[in-house]
């Protein structure tokens, strides 16, 4: 992790990210840049310069520019625009994103890719940094994750029987959209969860695809105590 902090300060974009990505190496952590940070100064009584924090317009993520196997490096450690929430959404530092098998499927390219370059990574643990117009699930300071599946229609029959992931015009996080392997990231409320206390980030995060499979096997058995 601290050699991703360095490349980001010395603004070495474009080098290759290895996958697999060790656990806690993706846990990135909010720097803005030398220069987006001491751009302004404030003067204060006595002459004393005080430095105002701008913030940052660009982040780092293992940006996938194109699908290869992962002996060959697809993802590529890069300087991308930082995301705003548009309305309905909120957007997260990310403090952890776990990897998940279907990562390797859409880095190596055994899934259709709708969108390149794109920011894998879905199963993601934030705190919420901003809020877009609209919002009311969540404020600023919550911790928040975010999952597979990024948005649906809400209005087939899919989505009206609980079945949003059989909905045909079903979006995903980090394949449709840019996810969790990334400073920041961006969700539309509805499709962020709250999490409790009890679990720490790396510890949540894998909950957020796994544990959610798991809980739906269980939900669907009717398994009773």
């Amino acid at each position: 992790m601290e050699s991703l902090r360095r490349r980001g300060r010395k603004h070495q974009s474009d080098k290759q990210l290895s996958l697999p990505i060790q656990p806690g190496h993706h846990k990135l952590i909010l720097r803005g840049t030398r220069a987006q940070n001491e751009g302004k100064a404030d003067r204060r009584g006595g002459g004393e310069k005080i430095a105002v924090l701008s913030p940052p317009t660009s982040m780092l993520a293992a940006l996938l520019r194109a699908p290869n196997s992962v002996e060959a490096n697809p993802l590529i450690l890069a300087d991308i625009p930082k995301p705003s929430p548009r309305e309905h959404e909120i957007c997260l530092q990310v403090h952890c994103c776990a990897i998940c098998r279907t990562d390797l499927h859409t880095v190596e390219g055994e899934l259709p890719l709708p969108k390149l370059p794109v920011v894998p990574g879905h199963q993601i643990v934030g705190i919420v940094e901003a809020l877009g117009r609209g919002v009311k699930r969540f404020k600023e300071g919550d911790r928040a994750g975010v999952a597979w599946l990024r948005h649906t229609c809400g209005s087939c029959r899919y989505c009206r029987d609980e079945n949003e992931n059989l909905c045909d015009r079903a979006e995903f996080t980090g394949l449709q959209a840019d996810g969790g392997y990334a400073q920041w990231t961006t969700v539309h409320e509805a499709f962020a969860y709250s999490l409790p206390s009890a679990f720490s980030d790396r510890q949540a995060a894998p909950l957020l695809c796994a544990g959610v499979i798991g809980y739906r096997a269980l939900r669907l058995s009717e398994v009773r105590k």
